[in-house]
């Protein structure tokens, strides 16, 4: 790659750097669709997390009352 070359591509990266935020979020999207659509958080990995810790200390639970009253 030639000097000048370079130096115009490392312009441009500068420029792209600097608009990348905008142009991520609303350069992508088809017209039928806003960035509204997308800022609802989608609480079902928290939910399938909480329920499996919960899942876990039930059983826990129930293991060690049985090593208990066996005593």
């Amino acid at each position: 790659m030639d000097p000048v070359s370079a130096v115009a591509q490392g312009i441009g990266s500068i420029f792209d750097w600097l608009s990348a935020g905008k142009a991520a979020k609303y350069g992508r999207l088809p017209d039928y669709l806003s960035p509204k659509d997308f800022q609802d958080q989608d609480k079902r990995t928290q939910t399938v997390i909480i329920s499996g810790v919960v899942v876990f200390v039930v059983i826990l639970g129930a293991i060690i009352f049985s090593i208990t009253r066996k005593k």
